[in-house]
């Protein structure tokens, strides 16, 4: 697991690759910036929680995505990805520096990264 050598905003990426598998990207909205997004370009917004699964903020994130991909060789491009909670220094995924921990980070969303994998 990386991270990868850019922050996409208003949202961030947590890569995931396993020697001979695809990149797989775990996103994490930043609240703040995405409910700006949102105001910004009509997305309804009557609560954060709403906005991961709507169509104008998955355009948002395939947009960001295909313009990275863009500079990537195709081995190294994103192939899936899926948006989980925020990682904090509250829920232990974080440090007070906000580096990540990457084990406790896979260890928390394992489930969610065997599926994408499986897919």
């Amino acid at each position: 697991m990386e991270t990868p050598p850019f922050r996409m905003s208003p949202f961030y990426c947590i890569t995931y690759a396993e020697i001979n598998n695809d990149a797989y990207q775990l996103i994490t909205l930043d609240i703040d910036d995405i409910m700006g997004y949102a105001r910004a370009n009509g997305v309804p917004v009557t609560g954060d929680h709403e906005l991961d699964g709507h169509p104008g903020i998955i355009k948002l994130i395939d947009g960001e995505i295909a313009k990275v991909n863009s500079r990537l060789a195709s081995f190294e491009s994103i192939k899936r990805y899926t948006i989980v909670p925020e990682v904090t220094i509250d829920d232990g995924t974080a440090t007070p520096t906000l580096k990540l921990k990457k084990h406790i980070i896979i260890e928390k969303f394992k489930r969610i990264i065997d599926a994408m994998y499986e897919a």
